[in-house]
């Protein structure tokens, strides 16, 4: 596996159309339980890991195929990629990257959902320990723009997390979607097309 820090780095290519499926990653002890995890390293459990088998397997009888796979660095992230990655036979490397981290959800972390969306789902929360709404949406946006520039014209799959994938949508379309509302299912994926630096959603 390689491992990419932040953004990847520009070769100065110009962009061509390219497709991205982002994907959540299979479910883990802590989302059985309803805390959230944020970047508390919680592998797969036994659901998560069947979770990621059937993706994989639907992938296959779908004929999906792709160029390359990324991963946040998570061990759930990466461990749902690498089922998928031996059910659709790919060959090349896994690529991890900082850029699809979950959001940094600070001292919420190992809270019940119950617990803490009373501070998160306020509009104005803010906290020094919690990442911002246009910090994660910058940094997830920016390192999808980079794949654009580094791989142009490529099918890509992104196994990563539920305010990875809200951060985009939210992006391409404020106005629809938003971090409150909205249930990211595991192994839900989402299909985005990069064109020209601009990013749109498949639906």
């Amino acid at each position: 596996m390689k491992r990419i820090k932040n953004a990847i780095i520009s070769t100065g290519v110009k962009e061509n159309k390219m497709i991205i499926t982002v994907m959540r990653h299979g479910e883990t002890k802590y989302n059985f339980t309803q805390r959230i995890q944020g970047r508390i390293d919680i592998p797969l459990n036994k659901t998560g890991i069947r979770q990621a088998k059937e993706k994989g397997h639907e992938f296959v009888e779908q004929n999906v195929k792709f160029d390359l796979i990324f991963s946040s660095p998570l061990k759930r992230a990466l461990k749902t990629a690498q089922i998928i990655a031996k059910k659709i036979k790919y060959p090349d490397n896994i690529y991890e990257s900082d850029s699809f981290l979950e959001r940094d959800f600070g001292f919420l972390d190992g809270k019940t959902y119950r617990d803490a969306k009373i501070y998160y789902q306020n509009e104005n929360y803010a906290h020094e320990s919690f990442e911002s709404d246009e910090s994660l949406i910058n940094r997830v946006v920016n390192g999808v723009q980079q794949l654009a520039k580094v791989f142009p014209g490529k099918s890509i799959l992104i196994v990563a997390h539920s305010h990875v994938i809200k951060a985009l949508l939210v992006h391409v379309n404020p106005d629809k979607y938003d971090f409150k509302k909205g249930f990211i299912g595991h192994t839900e994926a989402k299909l985005f097309k990069i064109a020209e630096g601009k990013i749109t959603i498949i639906e």
